[in-house]
């Protein structure tokens, strides 16, 4: 007997989750906004909630009633039979979405559906369901459009991009990344929507090398490796449905952990793979750190804290052996590419980032330094590969190509794109800066040519000023100030006192350009001097600070 579902997804990757149920052997499938609706046996709904990387969640449709007002809700939710649908010993919770002109508080349409529930099971079982809204076996879900109500069960239970290998300290945030990373590499390797088409993640070397919290390459090497993204989740939903199977369930767990054990044997010994596959937890097994000429999955970071996380995810993941996080930037990428054997001689690669710039926001200088290091890995890569760049501000202008798939994904505060490009970035412009310690000099990617005067002024000046500050005792103090005209900002220098004791910090404020100069032309004018700045002074892009100087409409105030 086929049942409704319906699977929820980030929007825009509808028609990409809808091959991906029909992959599973779900034969129909629907795309509709924000998710695919199907239909199938519940050994496949049950496959999908065990395999899918790009749903959110996994509804069963139990009914669709009138929610005119309150009382026609509460009939309809009490004639759904719930005696057939909630398991005898399930705890339920109802959380309600949506509103209309007679059900405008969710907490209310979520109450009289949870009456409706529990005096249709007291009157055909004699008893009550004990109501849990923290953690329940069975979870209702109520959606209320215009005088419509769709109740379902949740199938999923806990969202199904809460991955596993996330810990306790990850937030919100971290479910989304798993959502965007898993959604690029979909749309990256799979774009024709045709999954597995040409395996291209199982015989490829994946690199991050913008690591933002590791979960990029653990989703990467989960699929190429052929793991479940479900296998280690403890609760699910379902187990809350009456006619939940369980030996049909333990039967496609049993499969997928044969799945993930060949999928291993590539990157580790066959007892590790094996020990990995049967655990009930990856941290379970023994791990060895990744031997760097075996290693397919590299991903690097500037910053330790963010490597320290990076490799927190990979360890609960059981991937410490597959993936390998290294302290890099722009300027070492091509050290990291020697360092590592699997990079020089790989000939398919999959440069993949999330270059997102809402969670820099705060640093514009990191955004800049992230999608450098980013280009800098695209251009040391082989011929046949592939890349994926996540929330990309200025890739396309370092491209200096149309990208061969470009999607929007999300809405509101969760709006970003994904880029997919098939050739390597353009020869990009490169300043030459000193070491001002004597070291080998710096190489800086910059977006304008004549970008280079910029930093041979501020070079200079920094010196200067560094001198005079040592002189006369001053710790804070401006380095530049519009010296050139077309590079209109001013340069601050701060030392840190206090718990800042011991760092150094740089704050750019840029001048608003005049109408006469291109708004795009003053826009990589900036990102050049963010670029330069914290590199001929010697301190972390971190460490950087910048303020945009705009008029105020109606007045000369800043």
């Amino acid at each position: 007997m086929e049942f409704e579902f319906f699977a929820s997804c980030l929007p825009g990757l509808e028609q990409t989750l809808a091959a991906e149920l029909r992959s599973f052997e779900i034969q129909r499938v629907r795309p509709l906004g924000g998710g695919v609706a199907f239909f199938c046996v519940p050994e496949l709904a049950l496959r999908a909630c065990l395999w899918s990387r790009l749903s959110s969640r996994i509804m069963l449709v139990v009914g669709r009633v009138n929610a005119g007002d309150a009382d026609l809700l509460y009939a309809g939710a009490y004639d759904i039979p719930w005696e057939d649908i909630l398991a005898d010993d399930a705890t339920v919770a109802v959380r309600a979405h949506g509103s209309n002109d007679e059900l405008r508080n969710t907490r209310f349409t979520a109450l009289k559906v949870k009456d409706a529930l529990v005096d249709r099971l007291r009157s055909r079982r004699g008893s009550r369901p004990e109501v849990d809204t923290v953690s329940p076996r069975a979870a209702i879900d109520v959606r209320v459009h215009e005088r419509r109500a769709t109740i379902s069960l949740d199938f999923s239970g806990e969202a199904l991009n809460r991955r596993a290998y996330l810990g306790p300290d990850d937030k919100e945030d971290a479910s989304l990344s798993c959502s965007l990373a898993a959604a690029a590499l979909a749309l990256g390797v799979y774009g024709d929507g045709e999954q597995g088409r040409d395996g291209f993640l199982q015989r490829c070397v994946v690199v991050d090398p913008v690591c933002r919290d590791g979960i990029t390459l653990v989703e990467a090497a989960q699929a190429a490796c052929d793991c479940a993204p479900g296998l280690y989740r403890a609760k699910w939903g379902f187990y809350g449905w009456a006619q939940f199977d369980k030996l049909q369930w333990d039967d496609l767990l049993e499969e997928a952990r044969a799945r993930f054990a060949k999928g291993l044997e590539r990157v580790v010994d066959g007892e590790t793979a094996n020990a990995l596959a049967t655990a009930s937890s990856p941290t379970d097994v023994r791990l060895t750190p990744p031997d760097l000429d075996r290693v397919y999955f590299v991903g690097a970071s500037t910053s330790s804290p963010i490597i320290s996380k990076s490799r927190d995810h990979v360890r609960r993941a059981g991937l410490r052996s597959v993936i390998s996080i290294e302290q890099g930037d722009a300027g070492s990428m091509a050290e990291l590419f020697k360092e590592h054997k699997m990079l020089r001689k790989a000939r398919s690669m999959l440069v993949i980032s999330n270059l997102d710039s809402a969670s820099r926001a705060d640093s514009p200088a990191l955004v800049q330094a992230d999608e450098a290091s980013f280009t800098a890995a695209c251009a040391l890569a082989p011929s046949e590969a592939r890349f994926v760049a996540v929330g990309a501000q200025d890739v396309a202008t370092r491209f200096d190509v149309v990208p061969a798939m470009h999607v929007q994904l999300g809405r509101g505060r969760v709006l970003t794109s994904v880029e997919v490009y098939d050739a390597p970035p353009a020869k990009a412009a490169t300043v030459q800066i000193e070491d001002l310690a004597g070291g080998a000099p710096h190489i800086v990617e910059v977006l304008e040519s004549g970008s280079s005067q910029f930093a041979a002024r501020f070079r200079k000046v920094f010196k200067e000023r560094r001198k005079w500050a040592a002189r006369e005792g001053v710790s804070c103090y401006r380095i530049y100030d519009a010296d050139l005209p077309d590079y209109a900002v001013a340069v601050d220098w701060y030392t840190g006192a206090g718990d800042a004791s011991g760092n150094d910090y740089l704050h750019v404020a840029e001048y608003a350009p005049p109408s006469s100069v291109d708004a795009d032309k003053a826009r990589r004018r900036f990102k050049d001097v963010l670029a330069i700045v914290p590199v001929v002074c010697g301190v972390r892009p971190d460490h950087v600070f910048s303020k945009t100087r705009v008029r105020e409409k109606g007045g000369s105030q800043y």
